[in-house]
């Protein structure tokens, strides 16, 4: 089960690391698809301007069962976000800085963003 003050303090915690200008809507869904499996957790962003980004993370409720499942997540996410405020590809590799982030992660909180 998502608490939410679980939820709001992570989210307060991964913009202090993002520092992201653009506002995240969030939603909460019981099962998420990509490609036909379901996931803990999807990013849909839209860039109509530099002035005007739309950012929007969805969580699983059936497949987030700690709050490590909730951190790593949302900042699995919040990668994506970050990646089109920077004009960057949403894919997880190096070009794309996503391996940055994983690396940072690991080494400051211990927590592997992908494989988790």
């Amino acid at each position: 089960m998502i608490r939410s003050d679980t939820f709001k303090l992570f989210q307060l915690m991964l913009q202090d690391e993002f520092k992201l200008k653009h506002r995240i809507h969030f939603a909460k869904n019981k099962v998420l698809l990509y490609d036909g499996a379901s996931c803990m957790g999807m990013y849909i962003g839209e860039k109509f301007s530099e002035k005007k980004i739309l950012h929007k993370i969805r969580i699983a409720t059936t497949e987030v069962k700690s709050d490590i499942d909730l951190f790593t997540t949302l900042a699995h996410e919040y990668v994506h976000a970050w990646q089109m405020e920077n004009d960057l590809d949403i894919a997880h590799n190096a070009e794309s800085r996503f391996t940055e982030w994983r690396e940072y992660f690991k080494c400051y909180y211990d927590l592997d963003i992908v494989s988790f």
